[in-house]
């Protein structure tokens, strides 16, 4: 039969392979033609990484992950439709076990992984199916604007790979928070502090937000030439704080500074009024001021307390339980397209492979609210598809399989404490490829297929 052309031009645009986006998150997925030393760290060779050694609570024993080998399907294609099987690679793994006797290295099944065939599809329990491609919010940080009355309120959105979203925003009261929870939150530079040292002095705060001066002031200084800027650092007096950073200079504060300064004179650190600093800002200093949060040490003591409840048996014990929930990118991960839109957003050149929250990003937060409350910062359009990213196959399988290794891992660290003296030990009485192949056969079963 003659096909008729109708289209008045001729010249048209063909269509690009529009599998090829799957079929090359498959490769990385795999990466089956690659030798295991050469792997990248992408697709299940991550997650082995991420997940392996696991080690017994005395550390006897220990698990290490040496690699993989993708063998060879067991069945053909036809074979698969026609008896109702699934068509797929079996994965072996090499594991080295060190025990106190001796270090056993051996390769053993660990489970079965369906092949992509042509067209991206997979053939399961002998019916061909396809995994769909997710949209999401991209990882990184959102700003927007919310106006209550005659107000308008500015919040940052930190949108993470992993671990629970922050929102970062003026309040009411006017200062500036960072919401953890439905029911905790606290001042944006109380977590500021807490993430690192560098910043637990809130002098060492405000330089990253404006300019600080030191001036020598001494007993003949004229109080004028103090009135006006604002205090960066606190005025202490027997170990309690006199007056807040943030304060703005007035004639009484300048008249404390000179009648009580040295004879040599005494240097105090301070913001100057020519760069009109946002009351927001200086005021959430001032919230951290009250509470008596002027340091790292009280910050992580002031988290821990909320967060655990009690008083912490040392500052190593609250400094170990915020950098497990935000310090640490194996709990809390923001990524590799996080950090590129984090870096493009505040002009940062913070290297990709920095894949978790830094106190850079934090800073970043606090100026560009403040650019926002001065005009010259602009709200995200969370719609745009500008602001959003793809989840192809190899992101939403390897989601699925770290839940199902941090299962195994668990399993496998249980086995480990309670194994006797004498007792014959091997990766394979350790690992049960049931547990891993059912959490694979259920993801392609039933999951956005």
């Amino acid at each position: 039969m003659e096909i008729v052309d109708f289209r008045p031009k001729k010249d048209y645009l063909t269509l690009d392979n529009l599998y090829i986006i799957q079929e090359e998150a498959y490769q990385r997925l795999l990466q089956k033609d690659i030798p295991p030393q050469e792997r990248k760290n992408v697709g299940i060779e991550s997650v082995f990484r991420e997940i392996f050694p696991i080690e017994s609570s005395k550390k006897t024993y220990v698990l290490e992950y040496k690699g993989y080998r993708v063998g060879q399907p067991q069945y053909s294609i036809k074979e698969c439709y026609e008896v109702g099987i699934t068509y797929s690679y079996p994965i072996y793994v090499n594991f080295r076990l060190v025990s106190p006797s001796e270090v056993k290295e051996e390769e053993i099944y660990f489970c079965e992984i369906p092949v992509m065939i042509e067209g991206g599809k997979f053939i399961i329990n002998g019916v061909p199916r396809v995994i769909v491609i997710q949209i999401q919010r991209a990882p990184g940080i959102d700003f927007t604007e919310q106006r209550i009355g005659d107000k308008k309120f500015q919040m940052a959105t930190i949108i993470t790979e992993r671990g629970n979203w922050l929102e970062v925003g003026v309040t009411k009261r006017e200062y500036i928070t960072i919401r953890l929870d439905a029911a905790t939150k606290f001042t944006v530079t109380m977590f500021l502090r807490c993430m690192s040292e560098k910043y637990s002095n809130t002098t060492d705060i405000i330089k990253n937000i404006y300019p600080v001066t030191k001036v020598k002031i001494k007993r003949n200084t004229n109080i004028n030439d103090l009135l006006g800027h604002y205090l960066a650092q606190e005025i202490m007096v027997d170990n309690e704080i006199l007056y807040y950073a943030g304060m703005e200079i007035d004639e009484a504060i300048a008249k404390y500074l000179t009648s009580t300064a040295p004879e040599e004179g005494s240097d105090v650190y301070l913001i100057e009024k020519k760069y009109k600093p946002d009351p927001v800002f200086l005021k959430t200093l001032m919230e951290d001021g009250k509470a008596g949060i002027i340091s790292h040490q009280k910050a992580l003591t002031k988290f821990y307390e909320r967060i655990a409840g009690s008083t912490p048996s040392s500052i190593e014990t609250a400094r170990n339980l915020f950098a497990d929930r935000y310090l640490s990118p194996l709990r809390y991960r923001i990524g590799v397209a996080g950090r590129y839109r984090i870096n493009r957003k505040f002009g940062l050149q913070i290297s990709e492979e920095e894949v978790g929250l830094i106190p850079e990003d934090i800073i970043g937060i606090i100026r560009y609210i403040i650019k926002m409350r001065n005009r010259e910062g602009e709200e995200d359009d969370i719609d745009s598809l500008e602001n959003k990213r793809i989840i192809p196959v190899d992101e939403q399988f390897c989601n699925n399989f770290r839940k199902s290794l941090l299962k195994l891992k668990r399993a496998i660290s249980e086995k480990l404490n309670v194994v006797e003296e004498g007792e014959i030990v091997s990766a394979k009485t350790l690992i049960n490829p049931k547990l891993i192949n059912s959490t694979i056969e259920k993801f392609f079963s039933r999951s956005g297929i």
